[in-house]
């Protein structure tokens, strides 16, 4: 009655095939180019190199040619054409002489370009999560290992900086350990050592910005938690009640500036509403003064960036109608303004005008709308991290992030290539 019998399909409790036992994990290669990324750029920067153009322009390379195969043609989506804009954007103040350029720039654009061009990559690549693959573990201990080394090697100070330029990319560093974090499989135990790793190197590193961005993403996460409605429930019964008592109560401010986790950040805060008028009318701040008088010219960073931030906002502002719309160019904050403007929001807003903030953004967000929801936070962490911080000058952190927030994607597209072995 039959032509042939068909032989049904394997069991989901089957082990699969052995060929597909024996395909490598596509993780394998890309996370060994980013440990050798990694070490590279650890020995560079104990030796005092420049350790951010010259291994995010290897890195690059290897992911253009391992994609290759699949990066054309470019797979159209919301996310493509964002980033291709984003990429077209500075073409404008180029051709209209708009451009602001100087010595610093060819570096500045090329971290900029590559930075899109990777969020390409790894969508063309359809790779599963970053988070459930084997390799993961040797991104993990190459960062933490790199972490540690360079703050036990590094000159001691009150900051720990380690092999990075300053402590807050060393905090940035820190935070970019919760992406191989498995949400669904890792034991809670891992888990919760992990997160108390990651907040004592940012404690070491003295950056408030750091601290605030991962307790915004934590936050974010226990919102959205099942027993979310019970934590609210307990965080405003308890606000209720500190409201009616601390009213009667001595507040010990010396204490609690004394902190080591709060302290900083309490103490900034101060100097701004202390100094305020001032700063919001643009007068001249003496910021050794500050210094002197608050207890160390760190803590009076806050107030710092807000003077640095109304300056850019000037000069965007004189800017003519051209510049405002498609900015000034990859790296005019550096050549006009003189540095980079911690605030990578004021940062897309300069040197992209409106049009290449919107692209920027709509490239995030669409990141963001399309991750796990169980990963989201992280997403918010950084986010909050880049009011304060120059998180795109870091690539050997951003492009690992992309690598985490481009492969956390939901629903992932229907017959990868790529299917994740252990």
């Amino acid at each position: 009655m039959f032509a042939g019998r068909r032989h049904p399909d394997p069991s989901p409790c089957e082990a699969p095939p052995a060929a597909d036992r024996r395909r490598p994990s596509p993780w394998t290669p890309i996370m060994a180019a980013y440990v050798l990324y990694v070490v590279v750029s650890f020995v560079i920067g104990i030796a005092g190199g420049e350790r951010q153009f010259i291994g995010a322009m290897a890195f690059l390379a290897f992911m253009a040619i391992h994609a290759a195969p699949r990066l054309l043609p470019l797979r159209l989506s919301g996310l493509s054409l964002a980033a291709l804009l984003a990429m077209l954007i500075p073409a404008i103040p180029l051709l209209t002489g708009n451009w602001a350029w100087d010595t610093s720039s060819p570096a500045y654009a090329a971290k900029y370009f590559a930075l899109l061009l990777l969020v390409l990559i790894v969508e063309a690549l359809q790779l599963p999560p970053l988070f459930q693959a084997p390799a993961r573990r040797w991104g993990l201990g190459a960062v933490a290992g790199v972490l540690a080394l360079g703050a036990c090697l590094g000159v001691p100070a009150e900051r720990i900086e380690g092999s990075y330029a300053n402590p807050n990319n060393f905090a940035l560093a820190a935070m970019s350990l919760l992406f191989f974090i498995d949400p669904e499989q890792d034991a809670r135990w891992i888990k919760f050592l992990l997160h108390a790793f990651v907040v004592g190197l940012i404690v070491l590193s003295g950056t408030t910005g750091a601290l605030l961005g991962y307790l915004v993403g934590l936050g974010f996460s226990l919102l959205h938690a099942r027993w979310a409605r019970s934590l609210f429930a307990a965080l405003a019964a308890g606000i209720l009640l500190a409201i009616l008592w601390l009213p009667g109560q001595p507040l010990d401010t010396q204490l609690l500036g004394e902190s080591k986790l709060l302290g900083p950040l309490w103490t900034k805060m101060e100097v701004v509403k202390d100094n305020f008028a001032g700063l919001a009318a643009g007068d001249p701040v003496d910021f050794w003064r500050l210094g002197q008088e608050y207890g160390g010219t760190e803590l009076t960073s806050a107030a710092w960036r807000l003077t640095h931030w109304q300056r850019i906002l000037q000069e965007f502002n004189a800017s003519n109608s051209l510049a405002q719309l498609f900015g000034r160019g990859p790296g005019a904050c550096v050549a006009i303004i003189g540095r980079l403007p911690h605030n990578d929001y004021l940062r897309y807003l300069f040197e992209g005008g409106w049009f290449g903030l919107a692209a920027n953004a709509a490239v995030w967000i669409i990141l963001y709308r399309r991750a796990q929801p169980s990963v989201r936070w992280l997403a918010i962490m950084m986010a909050t991290y880049a009011f304060t911080e120059n998180n795109l000058d870091n690539f050997t952190v951003m492009s690992l992030f992309v690598l985490f927030l481009v492969s956390a994607e939901s629903s992932p597209g229907a017959g990868s290539a790529f299917p994740e072995t252990a």
